[in-house]
């Protein structure tokens, strides 16, 4: 696996996340047709939800409904598919290090082990969502109760907390999606370094796909060859996005910061272009 190949081949890791945001949307869906079949089931007089001990304890029920979902088929195969996407990084990786020279996969197949229990953990836990999606859901259900509204109210308060609307995100996605891309980006840039510093890389290219929230830094840098030094000189740059705690030790992992979804391919020294080892070499790098 030449450079190039090992480029086109990231896509896959780009769809993987896209997969995995529809299939969070589905999830939002189904909760809140479960808290809908749910709450119907809520004792009623003329059409207004009954003001009782019973129907307050149904607001639990709903809740309940609503969490069961995070262990049912549909999600723990998406679940899964997902975290299949970090093995196929690792071998993709894999394969094209060892075009670079001889790859201990051992700190690979570790740091992508790791990655996917936390994952794992964040997707599936209903303590995940318990600030944002069960307290407000159960806070609203029980107001509705206490107030004496209609069933229909109730419905809708508690599916536009699940799914969202045309200006606010589902309370799965809002919740998980950053923390899922940035791991999925950490990831790859991390097992990146296992193998780089394994074969001590002096060179990379700044590659990724451009997105609309592409920062100004990133697009100052991408598709170019940098020499590590002058990477880690970044990290005494300011920029809207970069994390805090970046540093000339880690800025391989961050880059641009928040959800950055590019990586720093390593580079043999016969793959870097001619005038970029003249910049380096007049730079003193070389």
């Amino acid at each position: 696996m030449n450079v190039r190949e090992y480029i086109e081949a990231r896509a896959k890791s780009d769809a993987a996340f896209a997969k995995l945001i529809a299939a969070i949307k589905e999830l939002e869906r189904r909760m809140a047709d479960r808290a809908a079949e749910t709450i119907a089931g809520f004792d009623t007089a003329g059409g207004v939800l009954i003001a009782s001990d019973a129907n307050i304890e149904q607001s639990l029920r709903v809740i309940a409904a609503m969490k069961g979902e995070l262990a049912g088929d549909p999600w723990i195969d998406a679940v899964s598919d997902y975290l299949e996407s970090f093995d196929e990084t690792a071998d993709r990786l894999l394969d094209y290090g060892q075009t670079l020279g001889e790859v201990d996969p051992g700190p690979v197949i570790g740091i992508g082990r790791n990655y996917k229990s936390l994952l794992a953990d964040l997707l599936t836990s209903p303590s995940t969502y318990a600030a944002t999606l069960w307290i407000p859901a159960y806070q609203s259900l029980s107001g509705i109760v206490a107030s004496e509204a209609t069933v229909a109210s109730a419905i809708n308060a508690v599916t536009t907390l699940a799914v969202g609307d045309d200006e606010v995100l589902g309370k799965v996605e809002s919740e998980v999606s950053r923390p899922v891309g940035d791991a999925q980006s950490v990831h790859e840039r991390a097992t990146t370094q296992a193998i780089a510093r394994q074969l001590d890389i002096q060179f990379y290219l700044y590659q990724g796909s451009a997105i609309d929230t592409t920062r100004e830094f990133c697009r100052e840098r991408r598709d170019k060859v940098w020499h590590i030094k002058e990477i880690e000189g970044w990290a005494s740059l300011e920029w809207a996005g970069k994390k805090p705690e970046t540093n000339r030790g880690n800025i391989l992992e961050l880059l641009g910061g928040w959800f950055c979804r590019h990586i720093a391919v390593p580079l043999a020294k016969r793959d870097v272009p001619a005038a970029d080892l003249e910049r380096m070499k007049a730079k003193g790098y070389l």
